[in-house]
């Protein structure tokens, strides 16, 4: 039984190995919905095991995370996100210049850019939400 039938709490350790079996299912799930070529079982999958999964996180009375790894998970993402930026800018100027050798060139190196653009206007706008709400 994973979960304490006395004050229905779980450990840590069950909780990650329910999220790792929500994981398989969900990519199961996907590669056949994509197979059968149904986009809406995917979607409803994907909310419903967020939906559980949100109500068995809420189950653990262990920690999950503190400070420190939340701390840890912001500079990676920064950096993660300062290191895609230049690599597809550079591939977009790449493939911009190379335009004329592959007409199929320019729309990549246009999606390169507004994704990235759109990325960093993401961060910011996350990032000024974020500083409003600490102060």
């Amino acid at each position: 039984m994973l979960i304490n039938s006395n004050n229905k709490t779980m450990t840590l350790k069950q909780f990650k190995i329910i999220r790792l079996a929500v994981v398989i299912a969900l990519a199961a799930t996907f590669s056949q919905a994509i197979v059968l070529k149904n986009y809406l079982i995917p979607i409803a999958a994907l909310i419903a095991s967020i939906l559980i999964l949100f109500y068995l996180r809420s189950r653990v009375k262990e920690i999950i995370a503190d400070e420190r790894d939340y701390l840890t998970g912001g500079r990676s993402a920064l950096l993660a996100m300062q290191i895609y930026s230049w690599i597809a800018v550079i591939i977009m100027f790449i493939l911009y210049a190379k335009r004329d050798l592959n007409p199929a060139y320019e729309p990549i190196a246009l999606t390169l850019a507004y994704s990235t653009c759109l990325l960093m206007l993401l961060y910011s706008m996350i990032f000024q939400c974020y500083n409003k709400v600490k102060r």
